[in-house]
Order: structure tokens, then C-alpha cells, then sequence
């Protein structure tokens, strides 16, 4: 028995010695003295290993182990990112397709953003100082060359696109507006514009026998004529006291408020500034413009803040004889925005009845000594900003202006008016082909609809505007002022009695001037 004891206590010793490694070591750092150990003493197995698991195509797969296939590196496509000035969800379909064409066509993926027109001067210039700029901005005219001038945008990169696509292809009107520099560069690739229409109801104004309105002295007498008519209101069935002379936007975040006034400060012979920056706006054609705008808007318009919906939702009512608007208003007198559908008395029994008694002005003529007949133009414009790789952007632009060019004007016609005439084979194809673009889902141009006339009133003269700034290469200023919605603001605050007209136009000349860095004339509002 003793003997058995000792050889029991023996083999228990050896087996706690041999275990110690287990117990004390952690077992990752066992593993590694195990390998370690045995590094180089394991002879290679003669017979290759086989994974028997099925393929796809039910055969074996006879792959060593230790010597895998390598798995295929799969690299991202390139992208870019674009920023768009729309909010409408009719975009949002028409660049999703346009997105899956250019991944494509051009193994380039596209990100875009909607911003809100009133929110993107402050989105970009956040992004800039945040270094976190997209690759491509679409936006309106006023911001292209003061963009280029503050290093948001790539003149280089503009010019270099323009070149390749063909700058004989693009309306020279455009180019001009958006020029910088000596040398032919240009701040951006202007894409499409509109032109700002007087609509108005020509069956009220054949009633009272008004001239259309296209000066300072028919549009006063019309608006002062048709103010809670009561002829007007007898014929429509519509109170007399909701029936207004006009309404225009006049709300002071809204850029529309501004493009109102400065197409009749433009016709009465008012300009902003001189080619060598001074600012020349405190001139009696100036103070005529916004006595005549003041009178106007407080006399004969709603007493509320006006908006460019307000505006539009009280034409459809038939409650007011003219507007000051965007051509997207047209496919809506048709009944092609279920959101906006006209609701005017008579449009209860004939649907097109508002779209067939209304009339479109483009042109105004002022009243003072150095009135002109004057239009209103907007240029939208494609920036590829400093961050852009160059080779992408291209690419981008060549498919904007070609393979994707109509499908983005078709998606309101009435407001893209190609900028971009045609290409070097066929100088007016796109010109050509915007006419035959439908406004309705029936398949009917601006023409069929409106007639000829008015077909080539929306597109006459977009580019050769007389903006305020551009004609005096002054385009940076009229960047920071739009940037800073200088006369939205005063002008309503001249409308709510804040400022007389008088008090208004030196008022805004200080603040432009203020803008100004060592402004070099003498400040004649303190005269």
C-alpha cells in the first residue's frame, strides 16, 4: 500500500508540472510559445487540403489552403459633389436620373444638394472658410464673378471648360455678364436663364379700357383703375374690397423683392454704380423710382407683406390685375401644379379660362428724363469651385451641356432658356429644341399655349439686361450687396413707413457705401 501511495503522489507532481504553462501563461501568449517552438520542425503536408463547399456552379473548389486566389480589389468611382439652387421635387427626379447617366457613361458618382436660393450665399460662404466647398455650385448671376473674386470659384477651371465645349456655342451675352479678368475668363458657364414677366388680366383691362402695362403711366393708371373696382367686381362676382390693382413681392428676404424694383429704377434711368465704383444712386431718377414704386405698392397693392406665392395664389383666385413674376407661373394658369390650380370664378367652369385672359410684359418704360424701355433677366450659372479636381469637372460639364443639357431644361421650359445655343456641328440645336419642349403633359409648347409672341418675349434680351453692376464691372459689389439683401430690406422698410422715399434713397447709399473698403468719393449723403 505504502508503495502504491508514493507512485500516486509521483504521477500527481508530474502532471502539475506538466499543465503549468496552461495555468499561468494567458492563452494567447501560450499559442505564441507553442509556435514559436515549433517554428520550422513541421515538416508541409504531402497532400494538399481541399474545401469541398460548392460554387456556384456546383463544382468543387480545388484551392490549396495557404495559397488563396487574392480577392479582386474593387476601387470606388470618382465623385463629385453639386450644390443646386432648387428645392422643387421635380428636380430631385430629373437629377437622379441624370445621376445614374453620368455613373454610367462616366464612372463618375454624383452627390447633389438642394439648398434654398435664400440660404445659399451664407451655406457657401461657411463652406469656404471650412474648407468644406462641393465641387460644383449651381447659382444665380449676382454671386458668379464676387465668388471668383473671394477664391470661392475656379475662373481657371470655368475658362478650361468653356474652351473644350466651344465658347462659339454659348450665347455671347452671357459670357459677357460673367467675364473676369482681361484674357477671356470667365467666373462661371452660364446654363440657363429667365426673363421676370408683368402678367395681368387682359379681359379687365379691354373692360376699362387700359393701355397694357408697359410704362410707369400705364401701369399707375391701371393699377388705380382696377382697386376694388366695382365694375371689376360685378363682372367677377368677387367683393370689391379684395380686388387689388397688383401685387408684387415684397417681403425683405426675398431676392424677387429687389428684381421688382430694379427693372423700374433701371427704366427710369436710376443705375447703382459707375464703372469706377462710385455709387451714383443718389440721383433724382433714383428718388422718381421709389416714389413711383411706393406709391404703387402702398396705394394699390394688399396692405400685408406680399411673397411670390402670396402674389401667384391671388392671380389663381382672380382677386388682383397683375403681377410681377417668374415665367413658372405659366404651366399653372394650365392647371399642370395640382398644388396651384387656378380658382378664379369663371375658372370653375372653364379650367384655361385665366390662362386665355392673361397677357405677359417683359418690357417698362419710366418716367423721368432718362427713362429707357428695360427688362429684367436672370442668368443661372454652373461654378466649379477651387476644390474641384479639374479633369472631373470637365467631364461634368461636358455632360451638363450635352447628353444631360435638355433633360434639365425640359423640367420647367418656361424659366430654362438655354444658355448654351447649340454645339459646333448644329450652332442652334438646343435653341431649337427648348421651343419644342412641352409645358403640359398634353404635349403643348409656350407657343401653342401663348402664342408666338410670347414664346420670344420670354427669350428676347435675357443676356443683354442692364442689371444694376454688371455692364460697369462691378460684379463683386453686386455680390455683396445681394449677399447682404441690402434692398430687399430697405425697401421694405420704406413700404411699412419706416422711411420716406427721400429718407430711403440715402439711406441706401450709405449702406452700399459701407460695403465698400475705403470707399474713394466723397460721401454725398452727408452733404
Amino acid at each position: 500500500m505504502h508503495r502504491f501511495l508514493t507512485l500516486l503522489i509521483l504521477l500527481t507532481a508530474l502532471f502539475s508540472v506538466a499543465c503549468q504553462p496552461a495555468l499561468l501563461n494567458p492563452p494567447r501568449l501560450a499559442t505564441a510559445e507553442a509556435q514559436a517552438a515549433t517554428a520550422g520542425t513541421i515538416a508541409p503536408t504531402r497532400t494538399p487540403l481541399f474545401l469541398p463547399a460548392p460554387t456556384p456552379t456546383g463544382g468543387a473548389i480545388n484551392q490549396p489552403v495557404g495559397t488563396a486566389a487574392p480577392i479582386p480589389t474593387v476601387r470606388p468611382n470618382p465623385r463629385l459633389t453639386l450644390w443646386v439652387n432648387e428645392t422643387e421635387a421635380i428636380y430631385r427626379e430629373v437629377l437622379a436620373e441624370m445621376a445614374a447617366e453620368l455613373q454610367t457613361d462616366y464612372g463618375i458618382d454624383l452627390e447633389y444638394l438642394f439648398v434654398d436660393p435664400n440660404r445659399l450665399p451664407d451655406l457657401v460662404a461657411s463652406a469656404s472658410i471650412s474648407d468644406t466647398l462641393p465641387d460644383l455650385i449651381l447659382h444665380p448671376l449676382q454671386y458668379s464673378t464676387g465668388w471668383a473674386a473671394q477664391g470661392i470659384l475656379s475662373p481657371e477651371m470655368a475658362t478650361a471648360a468653356l474652351d473644350q465645349l466651344g465658347r462659339d456655342t454659348f450665347d455671347a451675352g452671357a459670357l459677357q455678364l460673367v467675364g473676369v479678368g482681361g484674357e477671356g475668363q470667365i467666373a462661371a458657364l452660364p446654363s440657363d436663364g429667365w426673363q421676370q414677366i408683368w402678367l395681368y388680366r387682359t379681359d379687365w383691362y379691354e373692360a376699362l379700357d387700359l393701355a397694357p402695362p408697359t410704362s410707369y403711366t400705364a401701369i399707375l393708371t391701371a393699377a388705380q383703375t382696377i382697386y376694388q373696382s366695382a365694375e371689376i367686381s360685378a363682372q367677377t362676382g368677387v367683393s370689391n374690397t379684395l380686388i387689388s390693382g397688383l401685387v408684387v413681392p415684397t417681403e425683405a428676404e426675398l431676392y424677387t423683392t429687389q428684381f421688382v424694383f430694379e427693372q423700374l429704377a433701371v427704366a427710369n434711368g436710376c443705375d447703382l454704380v459707375s464703372p469706377e465704383g462710385e455709387i451714383t444712386f443718389i440721383h433724382p431718377d433714383c428718388l422718381d423710382a421709389l416714389d413711383f414704386y411706393r406709391d404703387l405698392v402702398n396705394g394699390y397693392s394688399p396692405s400685408d407683406v406680399q411673397t411670390d406665392l402670396s402674389a401667384l395664389n391671388t392671380y389663381l383666385a382672380g382677386r388682383t390685375g397683375m403681377i410681377v413674376t417668374l415665367p413658372t407661373v405659366l404651366p399653372r394658369l394650365l392647371g399642370q401644379d395640382e398644388r396651384f390650380l387656378p380658382s378664379c370664378p369663371q375658372c370653375r367652369a372653364d379650367p384655361l379660362f385665366l390662362a386665355q385672359n392673361s397677357g405677359i410684359v417683359t418690357v417698362v418704360e419710366g418716367r423721368g428724363p432718362n427713362a429707357q424701355a428695360a427688362n429684367f433677366g436672370q442668368i443661372i450659372n454652373l461654378g466649379i469651385s477651387r476644390t474641384a479636381d479639374e479633369a472631373l469637372a470637365l467631364q461634368f460639364a461636358d455632360y451638363w451641356f450635352n447628353a444631360g443639357y435638355l433633360k434639365w431644361l425640359a423640367v420647367e421650359p418656361a424659366r430654362r432658356v438655354p444658355m448654351r445655343l447649340g454645339t459646333a456641328a448644329d450652332p442652334v440645336a438646343f435653341q431649337q429644341a427648348w421651343q419644342a419642349l412641352p409645358i403640359t403633359s398634353a404635349g403643348q409648347t409656350i407657343a401653342d399655349v401663348f402664342g408666338a409672341e410670347a414664346a420670344e418675349q420670354l427669350v428676347a434680351d435675357i443676356t443683354s439686361t442692364p442689371r444694376w453692376g454688371f455692364a460697369q464691372g462691378q460684379g463683386p459689389l453686386i455680390t455683396t450687396i445681394a449677399t447682404k439683401k441690402v434692398f430687399p430690406i430697405i425697401l421694405q422698410e420704406m413700404l411699412s413707413g419706416y422711411f420716406t422715399s427721400s429718407q430711403a434713397v440715402i439711406e441706401a447709399y450709405n449702406r452700399v457705401v459701407a460695403l465698400i473698403p475705403n470707399y474713394a468719393y466723397d460721401n454725398a449723403a452727408d452733404e
